[in-house]
């Protein structure tokens, strides 16, 4: 069964949710590798991933959906403390991380969120080569 994770302030990851069509997931795959192909030709992104060995392969590239702040974004979870609980998830979602978002502007920009404020919802997540959708 596939779907979306959601986090929301507390590290608790609520079951996925309900059934989505097939066009809505392969629209959260083609978003997610375009947010991608954008944040491997902004200025920052060798730093990013110098800064974090392994993401993209041991620590999977979170494509997440966050609301709840000021202003909400979609965007790849590029930065941030690993998961104290289960760090092969990738960053913790609810601390401090850093978003690649190119919701506002194609060329993409890398925005704080502190995930404590709101809710954070993984939409698709790549270990390896391609993003797929998260499963249970």
């Amino acid at each position: 069964m596939s779907g979306r994770y959601q986090t929301s302030g507390n590290g608790d990851r609520s079951q996925p949710e309900g059934c989505e069509s097939s066009s809505d997931l392969l629209t959260q795959i083609v978003q997610a590798e375009t947010c991608y192909r954008a944040f491997l030709v902004s200025g920052r992104a060798t730093q990013m991933l110098q800064a974090a060995p392994g993401l993209g392969t041991s620590i999977p590239i979170l494509f997440i959906e966050c609301e709840g702040m000021v202003n909400s974004a979609t965007g790849l979870a590029v930065r941030g403390d690993l998961d104290p609980m289960m760090p092969e998830l990738g960053f913790d979602l609810d601390g401090q991380f850093t978003l690649f978002s190119t919701e506002y502007s194609d060329a993409g920009e890398f925005i704080t969120v502190n995930g404590w404020v709101g809710t954070t919802e993984i939409l698709a997540l790549r270990q390896g080569a391609s993003f797929r959708i998260p499963v249970e």
